[in-house]
């Protein structure tokens, strides 16, 4: 009667080691080969290349730059509006008249030139508006343009960790349908009990229900990756196969020594209150007189001596004496001002969130990589010794397989979030967040 049991300990030892030892492959933090990052950097302008190479993260940005749909309506808005904002600040076109009239045999003919003489007595404050106007224009089209970006660098990061996340679902699925035809052929033997069986055969069916979810995720989160870079096949992006390693500082790069000086969206609302101060000094320099065009005439007539002379036309303010006018601009210029104030105050909550976001990410996903995985791996080792040794059963390595699992994937997702953060953190630093995005 002992025989069975001693032939069934190495079918079953066997069977759970080689599902362990899938279960245990590192999803942590390794780096990036310099091969690999080479090749994404060298991606060049072609949908063959993105399928020739990994995709770096900057080679994805550097796409969507010169290929994306999107990027190229930005740039023609932004010359649109630049263009508008130019013509404000130009002269109105003088006018011309003309006129022939008859009276009998009499013919009698008018000319007359105008300009705008207040267009050009205003024409320096003008242009020093426009100035201003075009400066608040360029920094809001930077800010769209870094949005952009961080979009993709999101989307990457999110792509890379799905596919990885996919490929590690695949391997446990693969092994654990090793082992459960293993387990058939040992339980139509009469070595392997019924609840041993059924745990076994649940987990099989879990395994496969986590691999075609992850393929999902995988298939949505590249979708999502090729909309935001402008490719139209999401099927031709190489991607690498795993996340960069995690850095030796959360923060790796240099904090800014003053936020209000590089945060374009604060850079943008003080521009914007300066063109208000302008347009203010201008309202109230043309608050009485808002039109006034001087026009030069010549009149001749049949038998008469020419007429020549100028003319002048103005807005008498018998009505509307500007103060409507200029109390708007004043009512404007306050809400512009506090407009900035909570700019500035929204700048730097954002910073420290994404500062607090990138520290917590990178502790998170530290501890998952130096302790919480090499002791599950750790565990696993030991529960299977103990399995081995009639110690422990089948439903206690059960257990413990779906415990390493569930740390890889934690940990992955940490290691996501890190970078994610990571991205967030760098770009909140010279642009605020789009619009639904949190730190």
């Amino acid at each position: 009667m002992t025989m069975p049991l001693i032939q069934r300990m190495p079918d079953q030892g066997l069977k759970w080691t080689l599902l362990a030892l899938t279960v245990a492959v590192s999803t942590s933090c390794t780096s990036l080969s310099p091969q690999q990052q080479a090749a994404g950097n060298t991606a060049q302008s072609s949908t063959a290349s993105l399928s020739s190479v990994a995709l770096s993260q900057d080679a994805a940005v550097d796409w969507m730059l010169q290929h994306s749909p999107q990027m190229q309506a930005l740039l023609a808005a932004e010359i649109r509006e630049q263009g508008e904002i130019r013509q404000q600040g130009r002269l109105a076109n003088p006018g011309l008249t003309l006129a022939r009239l008859k009276r009998g045999g009499e013919t009698e003919t008018e000319r007359a030139i105008s300009f705008d003489l207040l267009g050009v007595l205003s024409l320096p404050a003008r242009m020093k508006l426009s100035d201003r106007q075009l400066e608040r224009s360029r920094l809001q089209s930077r800010i769209s343009l870094m949005q952009q970006v961080l979009k993709v660098r999101l989307a990457w990061t999110e792509a890379v960790a799905a596919e990885q996340r996919a490929r590690y679902a695949g391997d446990v699925a693969e092994t654990a349908q090793a082992a459960h035809e293993l387990a058939l052929r040992m339980k139509s033997a009469g070595s392997l009990s019924q609840l041993d069986s059924g745990r076994e055969t649940a987990f099989w069916l879990e395994s496969g229900l986590m691999k075609e979810r992850s393929r999902q995720q995988a298939r949505l989160v590249r979708e999502k990756l090729a909309l935001v870079m402008g490719v139209a096949d999401p099927s031709g992006l190489t991607l690498p196969t795993q996340l960069p390693a995690l850095p030796e500082a959360a923060i790796p790069s240099e904090l800014p020594t003053d936020l209000t000086a590089e945060r374009l969206d604060i850079l943008a609302a003080r521009a914007d209150t300066l063109a208000l101060v302008s347009n203010l000094k201008l309202g109230k320099a043309t608050r009485f007189v808002n039109v006034m065009e001087l026009g030069l005439k010549s009149n001749r007539a049949d038998g008469q001596p020419e007429q020549r002379g100028a003319e002048i036309r103005l807005e008498l303010p018998l009505f509307d004496f500007g103060r409507t006018r200029v109390r708007n601009a004043e009512l404007q210029y306050r809400q512009v001002l506090e407009e900035a104030a909570q700019t500035a105050l929204s700048a730097h909550s954002e910073y420290r969130s994404a500062k607090a976001d990138i520290e917590s990410g990178w502790a998170a996903a530290r501890i998952y990589r130096d302790e919480l995985i090499p002791l599950q791996k750790h565990l696993l080792d030991e529960v299977l010794l103990r399995y081995n040794g009639m110690l422990a059963d089948t439903f206690t390595v059960l257990t413990q397989i779906r415990e390493q699992i569930r740390t890889l994937n934690d940990g992955l997702d940490a290691q996501e979030r890190y970078w994610k953060s990571a991205a967030v953190f760098t770009h909140v630093k010279t642009a605020p967040l789009p619009a639904g995005e949190q730190p």
